[in-house]
C-alpha cells in the first residue's frame, strides 16, 4: 500500500505538469476526448454545425446559408433565406477546413482541439503574468490555476459539446487570451497592434467582448505612460486600426444582410418557444431579465438534479476557487490592476445580465465564460494568499461538480 507521502508527491508532480503549456493542452485534450466519445464520434459534426454552413456560404460568395439544415433552431429567417445572428469570425477560421473537406468537416474536433489549446494558452498567460510580476505564484499554484480553468469552470462544459453556441465561446476565449497575452508578453507597437487585433476578432465572435479590452488598455498605458505623447499616440493608433477595420467590416456585414448597422438578425431568429412571449414584450435586452439572470448565475445550485438544473448555476458554489477574488483586494501592490480587472468584468457582465433568458440548455453560468480571462487574472491575484491544500480541495470540488454537470448536459442535448 502506497504511503500518504508518496501519494502527495505523485499529486504534486501531476499538478506541476499543468504549468507546462504543451502538457496542459495534451492532457486536457485526452480528458475532453474521453467525454466526447461517450456520445459521438470525434470526427463527426455536432447537432448544430452552423459555422460550417456559414463558411460554405462564404466560399460560394454569399452571406445567407446555401445549405439549410433540417433543424433551423436559432437561425435567422429574413426575406426568404437563412442567416446566422452570431458574428462570423469562427466561420472565417473554418474556411480552409470547409474548402478542403466540405461541410462534413468535424466542428466537434475543431472545438475540441481549439478548446484544449486554450488550456495551454492559459498556462502561457499565467507564466508571463508571473514573469512580469503581475502575479506572484509558485509553480504549484500556477499548475492548480490551469487545472481549475480546464476542469473546474463552466468552460469545461463547452469544449466536449461543440455546436454553434459553444464553439463561438471557445473561439472568443482564444481571442481574449491572446489579447491579454499580447499586452503582457509583447513589447512596443506589437503589444498595441496584436492586442487590438485580438480584441477586434473577439468582438467579431461575440460582439460585446470589445468591453473586455478595458484592462489591456489600462495595462498598456501603465507600461508606456512615460513615453512622449507623440509616440504614445502612434502606438495607440496602431492598436485602434484593427478595431476600426473589423468594426467597419461588421457594420457592412449587417447592412448588406439586414439594412442596418445595429441589426444582427436577433429580431428574426427562430428562438425557443419559451422565450417568444418575453421577447415580444421586453425585447432581447431588458432590465426585466435581471432578477432571473442574477439568480441562475450567482445563487442557484443545480444539485440534486431537477427540472431547472440546466438553467445555469452559481459561479461561486460550482467553482469555489473564485472566492479567492475577494482576497485579491488585500493585494495593495496590485490594487489598481485589481480594480480595473473588476471593472472590466462588470462591463462585460452588463449585456449578460440584461440578456433574455438564461440560455437553456446549459450547466453552470455559461455566459460568465465571456469574462473568464480577466476573472482568472483576478483569481490568480487572490490565491497568492491561499494555501495549496485549500486551492487543491476547491479545484477537486469544482472538477467533480462540472464533470457530473457535463455528463448531465450531454444527456439533455
Amino acid at each position: 500500500m502506497k504511503s500518504p507521502g508518496y501519494l502527495y508527491r505523485l499529486f504534486h508532480q501531476f499538478v506541476l505538469l499543468w504549468q507546462n503549456p504543451w502538457a496542459a493542452a495534451l492532457l486536457s485534450f485526452l480528458v475532453y476526448s474521453l467525454i466526447v466519445i461517450q456520445y459521438r464520434p470525434l470526427v463527426g459534426t455536432s447537432n448544430y454545425p452552423y459555422f460550417n454552413l456559414l463558411a460554405d456560404a462564404f466560399l460560394h460568395g454569399q452571406l445567407n446559408l446555401r445549405l439549410v439544415p433540417v433543424d433551423t433552431h436559432d437561425l435567422v429567417f429574413f426575406q426568404g433565406v437563412y442567416y446566422l445572428y452570431w458574428p462570423p469570425f469562427p466561420a472565417i477560421l473554418l474556411l480552409p477546413f470547409i474548402a478542403i473537406w466540405g461541410t462534413s468537416f468535424s466542428d466537434v474536433l475543431f472545438t475540441l482541439v481549439l478548446g484544449s489549446l486554450n488550456v495551454g494558452l492559459m498556462a502561457v498567460l499565467i507564466k508571463w503574468a508571473v514573469k512580469r510580476q503581475l502575479l506572484r505564484l509558485r509553480p504549484e499554484q500556477c499548475g492548480l490555476l490551469v487545472l481549475f480553468f480546464a476542469f473546474g469552470t463552466a468552460y469545461f462544459t463547452l469544449v466536449p459539446l461543440a455546436s454553434v453556441w459553444f464553439t463561438s465561446q471557445i473561439v472568443s476565449v482564444t481571442c481574449l487570451i491572446l489579447a491579454y497575452l499580447s499586452v503582457i508578453a509583447l513589447d512596443g507597437w506589437k503589444a498595441f497592434f496584436f492586442c487590438g487585433l485580438a480584441i477586434a476578432v473577439a468582438a467579431a465572435t461575440r460582439n460585446s467582448l470589445f468591453l473586455a479590452g478595458l484592462w489591456p488598455a489600462y495595462y498598456l498605458l501603465s507600461r508606456y505612460g512615460s513615453l512622449s505623447w507623440r509616440k504614445l499616440l502612434v502606438y495607440g493608433l496602431t492598436g485602434l486600426i484593427p478595431l476600426v477595420v473589423v468594426g467597419g467590416f461588421l457594420a457592412i456585414y449587417n447592412i448588406v444582410r439586414f439594412g442596418s448597422v445595429t441589426e444582427v438578425g436577433i429580431t428574426f431568429h427562430h428562438m425557443a418557444p419559451l422565450f417568444r412571449a418575453d421577447f415580444e414584450r421586453y425585447g432581447y435586452f431588458s432590465t426585466h431579465y435581471i432578477p432571473k439572470n442574477l439568480y441562475y448565475q450567482w445563487i442557484a445550485y443545480p444539485f440534486p438534479v431537477r427540472e431547472d438544473t440546466l438553467m445555469g448555476g452559481s459561479l461561486f458554489l460550482l467553482s469555489p476557487v473564485y472566492f479567492s477574488i475577494f482576497w485579491a483586494f488585500k493585494n495593495r501592490e496590485q490594487i489598481r490592476n485589481v480594480i480595473v480587472l473588476m471593472i472590466t468584468i462588470l462591463l462585460v457582465y452588463i449585456p449578460i445580465v440584461l440578456l433574455m433568458g438564461t440560455d437553456w440548455i446549459q450547466f453552470g453560468p455559461r455566459y460568465t465564460v465571456d469574462f473568464i480571462v480577466p476573472l482568472f487574472l483576478l483569481t490568480g491575484l487572490g490565491i497568492e494568499r491561499w494555501s495549496d491544500k485549500v486551492v487543491g480541495i476547491f479545484v477537486f470540488l469544482s472538477f467533480i461538480q462540472y464533470l457530473a454537470g457535463t455528463l448531465i448536459l450531454i444527456q439533455g442535448l
